[in-house]
């Protein structure tokens, strides 16, 4: 038997390795050599005890034919000729098993790999600062792994639209009724002459044929509102009773509130929302009659818990609040007027404070537009009229059948922070609309910090920045790369598989985050976001240097420096940014585009000079209303600060000085960003996407230095 169970082992090994192998190459692990090693070491175990058995039958069988064998503590002597025949089956078996082994480690593991064909698109071998592929890597030959074997690298999950197959061995391109990949050729109309297919996305909208004649009148009769909640207390209750007195005029138009309890422990249905414990504490118990419960016996987070809500949501408009709001009078008005008269509207309150104590309205108003970053991040923001952006959190209104065909939230992202972004984009890159509710105002509890505002609910941890990079990669398509390659989140996070996206684009026909920028181009074009340029500012050898950390500034405050010049620091990267407000800020004949001057790839901008010789920065206001943010660099190479005085330095302080005192400041090291490359590509070979505004928009500054 025990012969049997070493053949066995023996014949079992070829395909041993092979998995082994096969297994490193993919999966990545640490080193295969130990691991075959360890099967070596057991299979000489598994060969000695075997030996050491038969050594005592030889013995044994030679002893009672009165044969002359030896036995030893090491077993029987070599000059057996039992033993002979024993072991050299043996020693044939463990040579074969070693040649086997070297044959194997020695087959190169990029021919032996299939998934190591694939080619990973932000090699740094192929992409310069940017995230853009400049120039051909040299083909290298693969080392054999012989003395040390390099680790395998994991395939990084490659952005929407953006596959780039090793350049001898290019796809055909896929074709469907959606998009295409076919090119622009010279003589076209809309030829990019700087198209490279590794740079920019491959992909052309086309709209759907009869698209324009879609009726998107709905009649709607009822409203579900829905509450997701976690560790929320009294405040569910309090919550649901303000929904129901803000509708007493509304002629029965609400439904129902389902309000999802997602993990709260104890469960809201055992105490705070039970019948008994709110007649027992003085509160009206009939709130309830309109109340559904949904309960997550394990929190989901905010995405999850809106998910369940909104699926089981049976009312014409499903309208989601945050769990400690209180609607004001006859805020339902503009929601059912907006969205009858486009069911692929969101319609967004204005959100103003809520006093916890009394549960009332601290001041009318409010705000609700918000615009969105390349790294992901949203800023509230002014404008001329009430289409929003970007969602500020979690308060809006949409019709049920919109809810259904945009398919609610991405199932992938877990607690909190995202789903913002996400839902944006699903509506305006796919038909659909997001506006003010003028009027309609919700006080909203916001979080302060102490024990009547503060969270009982915990997130997984780095829940967030995962939700961000996959509304940023699933959405912004070229402009994605960005996050990659300018911020040190796109640089760490694993976003996973983002097929969610791709085939949501499909389904709807979705346009590509450039059609975005253009549709609020007084944000980002007027606003500056879009820098036609960025530049470093230089004088007396030195440069101005942002002293903090790329993207959003933590407490909304930085501070500028005078450092040594360094090319490779894009925190001494400017460019202009704020729209210019012609007769507010400048005269009613200025020129001037932008009021202010922007740190690249931050939100901050210019705001004063400090005593202690450094100047001091702030969250940029892109409408151009914050008049302490009103710089220029100016036609005599002077920084102008609020049209008074102008940027010196005195010994490597910055300070104010009159500006016929003020010492010049170069702008050297121009650079047009990628950001502003990606948006004109889609200008000059989408001018269906831009009928108005391809021509003018194409920046006149394609070679600064000239």
């Amino acid at each position: 038997m025990s012969i049997l169970i070493n053949r066995a082992f023996f014949l079992l090994f070829i395909p041993i390795v092979v998995f082994f192998h096969k297994w490193y190459v993919d999966v990545d692990l640490p080193n295969i050599y130990p691991a075959l090693g360890v099967i070596s070491l057991l299979y000489i175990i598994f060969e000695f005890l075997i030996i050491r058995r038969l050594d005592v039958a030889v013995v044994n069988v030679a002893a009672s034919a009165d044969q002359d064998v030896v036995a030893t503590s090491a077993g029987i002597a070599i000059g057996s000729k039992a033993l002979q025949c024993m072991r050299l089956p043996f020693v044939c078996r463990l040579l074969t098993c070693w040649v086997i082994q070297f044959g194997i480690l020695s087959i190169d593991p990029v021919i032996y790999s299939e998934s190591a064909q694939k080619i990973d698109h932000i090699s740094p071998e192929i992409t310069d600062k940017t995230g853009l592929r400049t120039k051909k890597p040299q083909q290298e030959e693969t080392p054999k792994p012989k003395k040390e074997t390099p680790k395998p690298k994991k395939e990084t999950p490659k952005p929407l639209d953006e596959t780039f197959p090793p350049e001898e061995e290019k796809p055909k391109p896929k074709v469907d009724e959606l998009v295409t990949t076919v090119q622009p050729k010279p003589g076209d109309s809309n030829y990019d002459e700087d198209y490279d297919p590794n740079i920019y996305e491959q992909v052309i909208w086309k709209p759907e044929s009869g698209s324009e004649n879609v009726n998107l009148k709905r009649t709607l009769q009822s409203m579900s509102v829905v509450l997701p909640c976690a560790g929320e207390g009294m405040y569910a209750y309090k919550t649901a009773r303000s929904v129901i007195e803000s509708m007493n005029d509304s002629d029965g138009k609400l439904l129902e509130i389902v309000i999802v309890d997602d993990g709260s422990d104890p469960p809201l249905s055992k105490q705070f929302l039970n019948k008994q414990y709110l007649e027992d504490n003085g509160y009206d118990s009939k709130v309830l009659d309109m109340v559904k419960i949904v309960r997550h016996e394990e929190a989901k987070g905010l995405m999850g818990a809106k998910q369940a809500g909104g699926d089981v949501a049976k009312g014409d408009m499903i309208v989601f609040f945050d769990c400690h709001v209180a609607p004001q009078t006859g805020w339902w008005k503009n929601f059912f007027r907006g969205i009858s008269d486009n069911y692929r509207r969101i319609m967004i309150p204005q959100i103003t404070g809520l006093d916890v104590d009394t549960w009332t309205q601290e001041r009318s108003g409010g705000v609700a537009k918000c615009y969105v970053t390349f790294d992901g991040d949203f800023k509230w923001v002014d404008s001329d009229n009430d289409d929003v952006p970007i969602l500020s959190g979690g308060l809006l209104g949409l019709s049920r059948e919109w809810w259904l065909e945009t398919e609610g939230y991405d199932p992938e992202m877990h607690g909190w922070g995202g789903e913002n972004i996400d839902q944006s984009m699903r509506t305006w890159l796919c038909g659909g609309e997001m506006t003010m509710a003028v009027g309609s105002e919700v006080a909203h509890m916001w979080r302060k910090g102490d024990s009547k505002t503060r969270a009982h609910y915990k997130t997984p941890p780095g829940s967030k920045d995962k939700n961000l990079m996959r509304a940023t990669m699933g959405w912004f398509g070229d402009f994605g790369k960005k996050i990659l390659t300018d911020y040190p989140m796109g640089q760490s996070i694993e976003y996973g598989d983002l097929s969610v996206y791709t085939n949501l684009k499909k389904k709807l026909n979705c346009k590509p985050f450039s059609w975005f920028i253009w549709r609020f181009k007084t944000i980002y074009v007027d606003g500056g976001m879009l820098p036609e340029n960025t530049f470093r500012f230089q004088q007396d050898e030195k440069c101005l240097q942002y002293m903090g950390r790329v993207g959003t500034s933590p407490d909304g405050w930085g501070k500028i420096k005078l450092q040594e010049c360094d090319s490779k620091n894009d925190r001494q990267r400017f460019h202009a940014g704020n729209k210019a407000r012609a007769g507010l800020w400048f005269d009613s004949g200025d020129t001037e585009k932008f009021s202010g001057l922007r740190c690249w790839n931050t939100d901050q901008c210019l705001l004063d000079v400090k005593g202690s010789g450094e100047m001091g920065t702030g969250v940029c206001n892109v409408a151009g209303l914050n008049a302490q943010q009103v710089w220029h660099h100016d036609k005599n190479e002077k920084i102008v600060i609020n049209n008074d005085k102008c940027l010196s330095n005195n010994n490597g302080d910055l300070v104010a000085v009159k500006c016929e005192n003020a010492k010049i400041w170069k702008k050297i090291d121009i650079v047009i960003p990628s950001e502003k490359k990606y948006y004109e590509h889609a200008l000059r070979t989408q001018p269906n996407l831009f009928p108005k505004d391809s021509e003018e928009d194409i920046g006149t500054q394609r070679h600064p230095e000239a």
